[in-house]
């Protein structure tokens, strides 16, 4: 591509509206990025390692209730509610509500029923394993009103609500731990709270709009097969971000378990490049691919995505190296070893950034079992690579596994990319999402 051509995609990504959307998400996720760790002095100072790796179990369980219960229902209700007409989305909405009612009920009986051995791996209580299950079913109303705002282009929306929920949380967790000394309990609280509060607030507003159309069985089970495979890849990658925590806190102790998720959430912090250039760049992505009709578009589609990638390696160097600048001020001394960890962890999360970036294709192309079997194929390797390394490495062997899992989701995610889009140039795959950016040629 000549350098004027390249120069002049530059610009008008520079002044598109995705840019300007993106722009919104990066400032409200930095917002949102910046109370949990301004948090973090107050949490390593007041609690015990012990604490936090309790903290870091009680999240890992709400993450993993919150995948089941939403059932991979974001992609389908985001493509949905940007091309489909109003009465389809209504239906489709009200379709993968009755989906998560119905699995949260499950979920809430299998904890019932299983919470005793819940509670030995997880060194929790009975009532906080379940009340780790209500949390997890509790965010999902809130999941899929955060999709339909981003499906309308609602970034400052979106921004303001991500926020709130992150507000009460961040209260909530203070008031039970400074004031009223619950130690980990008043993070859960937090965590809890926050949930029920915000998803109360997002069905009540579905309601209010008449958003919630009929449940129809036809439209459950589409919904259902959408959500199916999707789900695979998405429980699978809450388990990748957390079950490090979880295995750790059963391998060893939660002592162990706080101080890695300390250095986990430090690390996590840089994933917020990867999540605001996500939310703008996916439906960006779509609509180039829906106007692609030459090589060259492609080869300019892959070239950008490749710049985002570069930008998010160059941005990992950065960002480490502040965060080990500011280590003594963000952590308390107790909680030291955990710079140990960081290097491994943010290479991880860099992986995962650039998987962010490269996976639009197969969304695109719905080659959801693609994306189920790649993260199966990544767990396998987790848990096989978990049992050969944690007993010689420990908890930087674990590290390590985590690294290598990503890395596997990325070549894969890169390599079907490339792929699937050379494929749907000269075969034209289906695929129906309109052109509306200012950036299509």
């Amino acid at each position: 591509m000549r350098a004027d051509a390249y120069g002049r995609i530059v610009r008008q990504l520079i002044l598109s509206q995705s840019s300007r959307r993106a722009a919104i998400y990066l400032v409200s996720t930095l917002a949102n990025l910046a109370i949990p760790l301004l948090l973090l002095p107050l949490l390593t100072r007041y609690l015990t390692t012990g604490a936090y790796g309790r903290i870091a179990t009680f999240q890992s369980l709400a993450a993993i209730a919150g995948a089941i219960t939403l059932f991979g229902q974001n992609a389908p209700i985001l493509r949905s509610f940007a091309v489909d007409p109003e009465q389809v989305r209504k239906n489709h909405l009200a379709a993968s509500l009755a989906i998560s009612a119905v699995l949260s009920l499950g979920i809430g009986l299998l904890v019932v029923g299983f919470a005793g051995e819940l509670a030995r791996v997880s060194s929790l209580p009975r009532s906080w394993v379940l009340a780790a299950a209500l949390a997890g079913a509790a965010s999902t109303a809130l999941q899929l009103k955060l999709t339909t705002l981003r499906a309308g282009g609602r970034a400052a929306a979106y921004g303001v609500l991500v926020n709130a929920q992150t507000l009460i949380n961040v209260t909530v967790s203070v008031l039970f731990i400074v004031v009223w000394e619950y130690s980990w309990m008043g993070r859960a609280l937090g965590v809890l709270v926050s949930n029920v509060v915000t998803s109360g607030w997002a069905l009540a507003s579905f309601l209010g709009a008449g958003a919630i159309g009929r449940v129809i069985w036809r439209d459950v089970r589409g919904a259902a097969a959408l959500g199916a495979a999707m789900t695979v890849h998405s429980i699978v990658g809450v388990l990748l971000a957390n079950g490090d925590r979880l295995f750790l806190t059963a391998s060893f102790n939660p002592q162990v378990a706080g101080v890695y998720a300390v250095a986990a959430q430090l690390a996590a912090g840089y994933a917020v490049i990867g999540t605001a250039l996500n939310l703008a760049w996916s439906p960006w992505a779509f609509r180039q691919i829906a106007a692609m009709a030459t090589e060259e578009q492609r080869r300019r589609l892959l070239g950008i995505a490749a710049a985002l990638c570069t930008f998010i390696v160059l941005g990992a160097a950065g960002y480490g190296v502040m965060v080990a600048l500011a280590f003594p001020l963000l952590v308390g001394a107790k909680y030291a070893g955990a710079l140990a960890y960081l290097p491994i962890l943010l290479g991880s999360v860099c992986f995962q950034n650039m998987f962010s970036i490269m996976v639009f294709p197969l969304f695109y192309y719905r080659r959801a079992m693609l994306l189920a079997a790649g993260g199966v194929s990544a767990l396998a390797l987790a848990v096989a690579g978990l049992a050969l390394v944690s007993p010689h490495y420990g908890p930087m062997g674990v590290a390590g596994v985590v690294l290598a899992a990503r890395l596997v989701m990325f070549v894969i995610a890169a390599v079907a990319a490339v792929f699937l889009l050379r494929r749907g140039l000269t075969r034209h795959l289906p695929g129906t999402v309109p052109v509306e950016d200012g950036v299509a040629s």
